[in-house]
């Protein structure tokens, strides 16, 4: 088992595909504007979790489209078991 566990948090203002690299992930619409996840809509403020267990690692691709005016920000929180 892991000693310590560290979260590392991005901000993304572009669409973009990113590949997690840690273990869970926290995906949350941090703008004004829809946040499209593999073709889930999060509305502003909503989030959603991707958890694993234990300390596995994560490898999935999220494909992260904005959607409609206003401001385009999308923050993902990766969990890191050191």
């Amino acid at each position: 088992m892991a000693n310590q566990i560290i979260w590392k948090p991005r901000l993304y203002t572009e669409g973009l595909t990113w590949v997690n690299d840690g273990a869970d992930c926290v995906i949350i619409n941090n703008g004004v504007a829809d946040v499209i996840v593999n073709g889930l809509i999060l509305s502003p403020q909503a989030s959603i979790t991707d958890s694993c267990f234990g300390n596995e690692i994560n490898r999935t691709a999220y494909v992260i489209q904005f959607s409609g005016p206003g401001t385009q920000s999308v923050i993902i929180k990766t969990k890191y078991y050191l």
